[in-house]
């Protein structure tokens, strides 16, 4: 099932796999993505196996990505937050409730962590993470935005860390062992901000781990036999 939602003036492309055996009970995937070049489709080497393992898929591009509207630079992380929220009510349209389980990489792992404020959110998969200030939230993708983020140790001021703190639900940080992008700060961060989370460290991986896994069959299976278990376990 796919179509199209309108969000603040932007025709936002999303996609929807129903669980094999919907229940009361049953856990959605949401899957945000990532900035740069990312779309819906950089996951679908991992949700397929997901899907065909019975699970409940939902995933959308951001306005200025992929199938969707709009342009980078007319959107923020603000404007993401908007389009995310519009995405999960929309996807309770569709199966009449929310019990959602968030994967999300990179500048979306910064969105779906903010999202377990607003949702009963039961579990977060958050890939390579990123973690932005207070500031940086509200600057459009662009410079300003570029200059925020340079700005030495910006993400200490980051509103995910008491976020994160005060989430109870089971998390798991996958990380990336040649990560270029994320500081080692940050990911430090990440494996220590909770004790409900749970750390996977994915070998000789770039930043670009999803693109990076699709050509590489055995650490490829290794992610979704981890993913699975997470799943399984909530």
């Amino acid at each position: 099932m796919e179509g199209v939602l309108l969000v603040g003036g932007e025709s936002l492309a999303w996609s929807y796999h129903p669980p094999t055996n919907p229940s009361a009970n049953t856990q959605i995937l949401f899957v945000l993505h990532g900035a740069g070049q990312s779309t819906q489709e950089r996951t679908t080497y991992l949700v397929d196996p997901l899907i065909q393992a019975g699970h409940g898929i939902f995933r959308f591009d951001y306005s200025g990505h992929g199938k969707s509207s709009g342009t980078l630079t007319e959107s923020s992380l603000a404007r993401r937050m908007t389009e995310t929220l519009a995405m999960a009510e929309h996807l309770k349209t569709l199966v009449g409730h929310t019990r959602l389980v968030v994967m999300a990489s990179s500048m979306g792992a910064h969105t779906a962590i903010n999202l377990t404020q607003h949702l009963p959110v039961l579990g977060l998969i958050l890939v390579v993470p990123a973690a932005y200030s207070y500031a940086a939230e509200i600057l459009n993708f662009g410079p300003d935005f570029t200059t925020e983020l340079r700005r030495p140790n910006s993400w200490q001021e980051s509103p995910v860390w008491p976020v994160l703190k005060a989430f109870t639900k089971p998390s798991l940080v996958v990380e990336a062992e040649n990560d270029e992008i994320i500081p080692a700060p940050v990911m430090n961060a990440y494996k220590n901000s909770s004790p409900h989370m749970q750390h996977y460290l994915v070998t000789e991986a770039p930043h670009a781990l999803h693109k990076w896994l699709e050509g590489q069959p055995y650490a490829q299976a290794a992610m979704i036999r981890r993913l699975t278990n997470f799943l399984n376990e909530l």
